[in-house]
């Protein structure tokens, strides 16, 4: 408002000339002395207002210093290697809104082959693990479903697993859920678990019996992270969910029958499970759902230390979701002569045996 009556101050001022030649050109018209008299005065007044105005002087107030704002990068590292590039997350804490020195989210790099070995067959072996699997760029569900099995007893501890998880094959990071069966000396118990590698397995409380359907999932929620599981026993009703926090590579899905390790990292050899029948197999990548068959899952074969078959596995059913894996005859190799291997790909953190001690002692 002030620099408004000021403009309008100063235009009064300038034309103060104008009322004065106005004042001459009045007096020719014979403007009364009166009028001439008062227009002389009030140009008077506001020369005075204009003169004290502009001897206050103006200050300018000058543009404040922008602040300097330093982005502080942090990066997730670079995952598996997929397809030759490996990527990362970066986002800055500081919230600086720029991309100034912000890291390469890509990188080139060698893709390493299905980290199976290739057998005569074409099949690829493993020295625990059985079934269907998949590398590929971005799995975030899998669900299948399959029928307990009916273990014939044994003199000494053997045992078996068959779960759906995601990563473990080109990564150390392995989100997985299944069932499990212990048979020493005529008993037999089966149990539900879920595992997040490195960790231990973690024991699922539900009731599971031999010739049981068991159906499980894994999905990642929309916020990267947050995985919800879910096991359940249609036979019996029976079921389990819960959510939990964990940092996946995504880059591999399974369905899969395991020849389990105990917490010394050694095997337990599988039992003879006859055959092992997976039903309804799904998997998500890429927010595209496909079957195992639209999937293109590899076939692996679980081989003892002769690499002599453990199992067989059937080409893909009609619906391409289900396949069966039949027990060989031949022999599994021992807990105590056989260590597993050292790479991620024939890993898994062993089972919690100690809860069937009474197994061990027997």
């Amino acid at each position: 408002m002030k620099k408004i009556v000021i403009s309008l101050l100063l235009i009064l001022f300038l034309l103060s000339p104008v009322f004065v030649s106005a004042q001459a050109a009045a007096t020719s018209a014979q403007l009364t002395q009166d009028l001439i008299k008062v227009l002389t005065q009030l140009i008077a007044q506001l020369q005075q207002e204009i003169a004290s105005i502009l001897s206050q002087g103006v200050t300018l107030t000058s543009a404040p210093t922008p602040t300097t704002c330093t982005p502080n990068w942090q990066c997730t590292g670079f995952d598996a290697c997929i397809n030759g590039t490996q990527a990362q997350i970066c986002t800055d804490s500081n919230n600086c809104n720029t991309t100034i020195e912000k890291p390469f989210l890509n990188q080139s790099c060698t893709s390493a082959p299905f980290p199976f070995t290739n057998s005569s067959n074409g099949y690829s072996i493993s020295t625990d693990w059985s079934g269907y699997a998949i590398v590929g760029t971005n799995y975030t569900a899998i669900t299948g479903s399959w029928i307990m099995p009916q273990v014939t007893s044994s003199t000494s501890l053997t045992s078996d697993a068959t779960w759906i998880g995601i990563g473990g094959i080109t990564s150390p990071d392995l989100i997985q859920i299944g069932t499990e069966t212990f048979s020493n000396n005529g008993n037999i118990a089966h149990q539900a678990f879920y595992e997040t590698l490195p960790q231990d397995s973690e024991n699922i409380p539900m009731t599971i019996n031999a010739g049981d359907s068991i159906t499980a999932s894994l999905t990642e929620q929309s916020v990267a992270g947050q995985w919800s599981l879910s096991i359940k026993d249609n036979t019996n009703g029976h079921n389990f969910q819960t959510t939990i926090l964990y940092t996946s590579s995504n880059s591999s899905a399974e369905w899969i029958e395991e020849m389990p390790s105990n917490t010394n990292s050694s095997f337990i050899p599988i039992d003879n499970f006859g055959t092992m029948q997976f039903t309804g197999g799904s998997v998500v990548e890429n927010e595209t759902t496909d079957t195992i068959s639209q999937s293109n899952a590899q076939i692996m074969t679980l081989v003892n230390s002769n690499n002599q078959p453990l199992d067989t596995i059937s080409n893909l059913g009609s619906d391409g979701s289900s396949f069966a894996i039949t027990r060989t005859s031949a022999t599994p190799t021992s807990s105590s002569n056989f260590q597993q291997s050292s790479s991620s790909a024939d890993y898994r953190r062993g089972l919690d045996v100690q809860s069937y001690t009474h197994f061990l002692n027997k």
